[in-house]
Parts: structure tokens; sequence; C-alpha cells
């Protein structure tokens, strides 16, 4: 589906892979390994090529989920991988609660 992803912007030098909030609903992007709360990302180029499952099965290696919190995790990182497609590298993102990516005004 798309070879970027967003990663978080960290002061600290260990940037992870983040994700909207599949778990709460609320309007933030949470890290997939550690599970912090980052208010916003930057879209990265992975060299990867992604889809929902590939990212839902990299949740679940931190995290359980059962079959209707999978269903609608899916459908959620569809949604978030189309909008990535459409921004360029290195464009900080942020994240709404209606799970909708805008660009961040440098």
């Amino acid at each position: 589906m798309t070879k970027k992803f967003v990663i978080s912007v960290s002061d600290i030098g260990k940037d992870e892979f983040v994700i909207p909030d599949i778990f709460d609903n609320e309007s933030y992007l949470l890290g997939i390994k550690t599970g912090k709360i980052y208010q916003e990302g930057i879209i990265c180029y992975t060299g990867v090529d992604l889809s929902a499952s590939i990212v839902l099965d990299k949740i679940m290696e931190n995290r359980s989920l059962d079959f209707f919190q999978k269903r609608k995790a899916l459908k959620i990182i569809d949604k978030y991988l189309v909008q990535i497609k459409k921004f360029k590298i290195s464009t900080k993102v942020k994240i709404d609660k209606d799970f909708v990516l805008s660009p961040i005004d440098k």
C-alpha cells in the first residue's frame, strides 16, 4: 500500500513508529512498541511496503486485541495509510479525533 509511515518527534533521539490511538479514540499518536503518547509525528520513508495487516501484526506483538477490536483497528489503520500516501516525506503531522492527519505549519 505505501512505503511511508509516521515516526514520533522526540528530543532524545529514540524515535518510533506511531499510529492513531485505536484503543481510546483520542486525538494523539501512540508509539507501536512503547504505547507512549505523541502529539505530532513526521512522515518518513520505510523502504518496506506496508499494509494495514502488517501494521496490525506489529501492534499485536505488544498488545492483545479481540476480534472486534482487530476489525476496528484494521479500518482505522487502512484509512491512516491512505492518508500518509498524500504527504511528502519529512512533513510534520498531527491527528484529530476522527483519525484525520493534517500537516503542521513550520
